[in-house]
């Protein structure tokens, strides 16, 4: 039931009339899977205290194997058999898999939880399965700014995406109805190499009065040293060399497998 639908409060008194049993009972239940969910390191059972808490259930798991999760997905991204002519990388098998991008998404969403963003942008189309399974874990809505609008979304705010790498002027669009003003924004993608569509994504997130609280992505491109966006928080950077193409952990993932006592 909670693991179904992580970030939804659900309050005692549904849980009660659901279950057919008193308040207490169920404190001392959700005491029970508290502690049990913490020692195993399957997730977080938080309790909401007042007239309008209750329960709520983030399927995060502890620090280290967060750490080791990427340690070997770094291996098997790196495998030559992905190399492919201009030294680019094959990704899409596995960062497309469902589970993996579930697991994926509920790292990135345990750093960013204590924003509390009001909702999730990211830009179609590679970065929306990572953005969506981040949503899924902090049970948030989801926003995806597009670069040819649609008109089943109705009236949109349109700005220019300008790309070093490409001479073409393009538009980034996002429908008018997706975000309200003063609401705070936690932007994922996939990949960020220059920064340049994320800084795009900024601005379009500022024309609708919106804050934007965090940047997420599964991969950071080393080169440039420099992007167009400095706060963001990544999962695996990517050095790309003569010798090749090699992938490693980002680096407060591995001081969290340091601080956890490994070597």
């Amino acid at each position: 039931m909670f693991c179904s639908d992580p970030g939804r409060v659900f309050t005692l008194r549904e849980l009660s009339g659901q279950f057919g049993c008193a308040k207490s009972t169920l404190s001392e239940d959700i005491a029970l899977l508290r502690a049990t969910f913490s020692e195993r390191g399957l997730g977080i059972v938080e309790s909401i205290n007042g007239a309008a808490g209750g329960v709520r259930f983030y399927p995060f798991y502890d620090d280290a194997s967060d750490a080791l999760f990427i340690e070997e997905l770094c291996k098997t991204l790196s495998h030559s058999s992905r190399i492919l002519p201009g030294n680019l990388l094959f990704t899409a098998d596995v960062l497309y898999e469902p589970k993996l991008l579930n697991r994926l998404g509920a790292i990135i969403a345990k750093y960013f939880c204590e924003l509390n963003p009001d909702i999730l942008v990211t830009l179609e189309v590679s970065g929306a399965p990572i953005a969506l399974m981040t949503a899924k874990a902090l049970g948030k809505p989801l926003a995806i700014a597009r670069r040819i609008s649609r008109p089943a979304e109705g009236p949109t705010v349109t700005i220019n995406l300008h790309k070093s790498d490409c001479p073409r002027q393009r538009q980034l669009s996002l429908p008018t109805r997706s975000l309200n003003k003063g609401q705070r924004v936690l932007i994922i993608d996939d990949c960020i190499e220059t920064g340049e569509a994320a800084e795009a994504l900024f601005a379009l997130i500022g024309e609708f009065g919106a804050e934007v609280c965090g940047f997420g992505t599964i991969l950071a491109i080393s080169e440039p040293k420099v992007k167009a966006v400095k706060d963001y928080v990544h999962l695996i950077t990517l050095n790309r060399s003569e010798a090749g193409i090699k992938l490693l952990p980002a680096e407060w993932l591995v001081d969290n497998l340091s601080q956890e006592g490994y070597a």
